[in-house]
């Protein structure tokens, strides 16, 4: 008997559309991110430097690190549009297949059970 449910009839549908449209699908069997605030630290980096290519890594590691402290005195992403305007480029770039590498979004483990704290 087949068993339908959220995953075979909205996620894994959803995950293969976006992978036509050039998004390109992370699996978290082996991904490393921070727990606290669900980022991926390494395609973030190398987003905001193909995004921005002049920039220095120190820079966007601080930038990195600035949206951390933010994160942590509970933010909710207000101070973001003010901590990236030094950046040559803006951070977000929505177009499939465009500077920034794309990922669609799945849920995420809670806690430690997923990635790896930093």
């Amino acid at each position: 008997m087949t068993v339908f449910n959220e995953d075979s009839r909205v996620k894994i549908p959803a995950l293969l559309h976006f992978t036509r449209l050039g998004y390109e699908y992370l699996s978290l069997k082996h991904a490393v991110w921070d727990t606290r605030h669900n980022i991926f630290p390494d395609i973030f980096l190398l987003s905001l430097a193909r995004i921005n290519p002049s920039a220095e890594a120190a820079d966007l590691r601080r930038l990195l690190d600035d949206i951390h402290l933010d994160l942590q005195n509970e933010d909710l992403g207000k101070a973001f549009p003010y901590t990236t305007p030094r950046l040559a480029a803006p951070p977000i770039d929505e177009r499939p297949g465009a500077r920034g590498l794309t990922h669609p979004p799945t849920p995420l483990p809670q806690g430690e059970r997923g990635g790896q704290p930093h």
